[in-house]
C-alpha cells in the first residue's frame, strides 16, 4: 500500500495592503469601517466615541500596525501606520531611512519634526499647510522613519491625530 502525506489546507493570509495618499490597499478615503472591512478583509475596532468629530479604528492583526482616522460622518480620513508590515509602492515604510524617503520620492519636502528633537515630517504630494489635497507624510527620528500618515487634508497634518 501507498502513504501519501498530504498537508492540511491553510488560509492563505490576506496579502498586505500598499499605502498611497488616498489609500491602503483596496480602502479609500471616505469609506466607512463596514466598506473598509468588506473592501480589505482587514477587521478593526472602533475606539472611543467619546469624540463625536475624530476617532480611530485599529486592525485587529496588530501586526500590521495600522489604523483609520474618521470623520465624524464615520467616514476615513487618514491612515496611520507604526509597523513596517505596510509599506509604499516603492517599499518605503516605517524602518526605511530618510534617504532611501527622498530618493523613492526626490519632490518631497522636509521640514522639521514638531515634537522629536532631530526628527522630521518628509511629506509628499500636498504641500503643508495647503487647504486641500491628500499627503503621505514620513515621520522619523532623524535617521529612521517611526510613523507614517497618509491622507487627506488637514488630518493628514495632524501630528497628535485627534488630540
Amino acid at each position: 500500500a501507498l502513504c501519501v502525506a498530504v498537508p492540511a489546507a491553510t488560509t492563505a493570509p490576506a496579502p498586505t495592503p500598499t499605502l498611497t495618499r488616498t489609500s491602503l490597499g483596496k480602502i479609500t478615503l471616505g469609506m466607512s469601517v463596514a466598506q473598509a472591512t468588506r473592501a480589505s478583509g482587514i477587521r478593526f475596532t472602533v475606539g472611543d466615541p467619546s469624540n463625536p468629530y475624530c476617532r480611530y479604528a485599529r486592525a485587529t492583526d496588530r501586526r500590521l500596525g495600522v489604523w483609520l482616522m474618521l470623520t465624524r460622518r464615520g467616514q476615513v480620513a487618514r491612515f496611520d501606520v507604526s509597523r513596517p508590515a505596510v509599506t509604499t509602492s516603492t517599499t518605503v515604510g516605517v524602518g526605511s531611512t530618510e534617504a532611501a524617503v527622498v530618493i523613492a520620492y526626490p519632490k518631497a519636502i522636509t521640514r522639521p519634526h514638531k515634537y522629536v528633537r532631530r526628527g522630521h515630517e518628509i511629506w509628499v504630494g500636498a504641500r503643508p499647510g495647503a487647504r486641500s489635497g491628500a499627503a503621505l507624510v514620513f515621520e522619523t527620528d532623524g535617521k529612521r522613519v517611526t510613523h507614517v500618515r497618509a491622507g487627506k487634508l488637514p488630518q493628514v497634518g495632524y501630528v497628535e491625530g485627534c488630540s
